[in-house]
């Protein structure tokens, strides 16, 4: 019988010999290089992201990150809330769950999305870790390396590293005042059919849109829904945002007009507390199937904790009339950012969001927002660059403000710092010349922090 001391001895020059193989393989800061599928290698965290430990401190004003602002809770209802919850189903709220979510949550789900025009069953719907998982698991089951996913030109960055770190092909399709192009959705397609490229599905955010803030207008969201439907291609609808217009409820969405032919995603992170994450897909009967296979293969089943929290919000408060509240706190804070764009940047464009979080600002010609950042934090205040919202390197010439989370007076002196950063740049291009160029091409998943989605 061997004794404890000799497999010690062998494990020990076994593991030395392993160590060493590995190094080989590898490089010198990390033995596994050469083992990482090929999709890890894409992986690079956003140049924005290294910036945000400096762009979160109080004396910074942050204009970048997309986070809501939950002072408005009810927070001595949701501690009351939460306690009864915990003495009285805390056994069930603990526990496991069930990988597709929880009935009584996604009947309420069912509700919420009549205000999207959305006729949907409770059967249809897929309660997800946030939004960004059902992202993930609609890639999941539609993509492989190289197919094509058709998203907005420019498109939210979250979702991007997603299609990325599948391998997918991005092609945006440009946007106007209105929204996405039906007519130029309807030629990249066709284009794509032409060259043999097989395209997935559609990526869009209808409502509010992130980053570029304006809404698809009600002409053409048929026309859009008759596209995709004539060349057989899926919409995948995003719609964060879509309760928190400033002028009333939403435009009916794209699902509302073809329930078989769209993926709809939802969350309750904008309109109630992301810290639940919470989201959820409502899908085709097969879909549906396929994706509840793959969150259970990932995650098992979302929270029990957070799903009956939620549900027991929506049916012990007026949540909606929380919303309208919402409403008019970010109206307020779009006019603060609007007016102090018209007084320090005349000389830039910008879009005028009839709700959501964000403003998409064109910046005088030549100048280079991506360069430009690290000098506009060192003047304390951030925003976000617009290359993080294209796949092919575009944006150098734009930025996403975010006005969501500021109080009026921040974004105003938010405002007026940039306007000094952006006039020391005009002046240097005025003097040098521009070194704004893009990078097509570039194969690298951009990785957004989560304050910058």
């Amino acid at each position: 019988m061997s004794t404890p001391g000799a497999h010690t001895g062998q494990g020990e020059h076994s593991g030395h010999d392993a160590a060493a193989a590995a190094a080989r393989a590898g490089t010198r800061l990390d033995p596994w290089f050469s083992s990482y599928a090929e999709r890890a290698h894409g992986m690079r965290a956003s140049e924005v992201r290294s910036l945000f430990a400096v762009a979160n401190r109080p004396e910074v004003v942050s204009l970048a990150g997309g986070m809501p602002n939950i002072d408005g809770l009810p927070l001595d209802h949701l501690a009351e809330m939460t306690a009864k919850l915990l003495r009285e189903r805390g056994t069930k709220a603990l526990q496991y769950g069930g990988g597709q979510g929880e009935e009584e949550l996604r009947e309420q789900i069912v509700e919420v999305m009549r205000y999207d025009h959305v006729a949907a069953h409770p059967d249809d719907v897929v309660v997800t870790t946030g939004s960004q998982q059902a992202l993930d698991l609609v890639t999941e089951i539609f993509v492989n390396p190289g197919d094509v996913i058709v998203a907005e030109a420019p498109s939210y960055v979250g979702a991007l590293g997603v299609f990325r770190a599948y391998q997918a092909d991005v092609v945006h399709v440009p946007m106007d005042d209105d929204g996405l192009v039906p007519e130029e959705l309807d030629r990249t397609l066709t284009e794509l059919e032409r060259a043999g490229r097989t395209v997935k599905f559609l990526y869009t955010v209808p409502n509010f849109h992130n980053p570029a803030g304006v809404s698809l207008s009600l002409e053409r969201r048929p026309r859009v829904v008759e596209v995709c439907r004539r060349h057989h291609v899926l919409i995948l609808e995003d719609n964060p945002y879509g309760l928190l217009g400033f002028d009333g409820d939403p435009m009916p969405s794209l699902k509302s007009y073809d329930p078989d032919g769209v993926v709809y995603l939802g969350s309750f992170s904008k309109t109630f507390a992301p810290g639940y994450r919470i989201g959820w897909a409502a899908a085709p009967h097969a879909v549906r199937e396929k994706l509840v296979l793959a969150s259970e293969s990932a995650i098992l089943s979302p929270s029990n904790m957070g799903q009956l929290s939620i549900a027991t919000y929506l049916s012990s408060y007026d949540w909606y009339g929380q919303v309208k509240e919402y409403r008019q706190m970010y109206r307020e804070r779009r006019d603060a950012m609007l007016a102090a764009l018209a007084e320090f940047l005349p000389e830039s464009r910008w879009t005028v969001p009839d709700g959501g979080f964000y403003t998409w600002v064109t910046l005088p010609h030549g100048l280079d927002a991506q360069a430009m950042l690290p000098r506009a934090v060192t003047n304390l205040v951030a925003y976000v660059s617009g290359t993080a919202f294209y796949a092919d390197g575009q944006g150098r010439g734009h930025m996403r403000l975010s006005f969501c989370y500021p109080t009026p007076e921040r974004i105003r002196e938010g405002v007026r710092r940039l306007s000094a950063v952006v006039r020391a740049e005009a002046e240097l291009v005025d003097m040098f010349g521009t070194s704004h160029h893009a990078r097509p091409g570039e194969r690298t998943v951009d990785i957004p922090s989560p304050d910058q989605v």
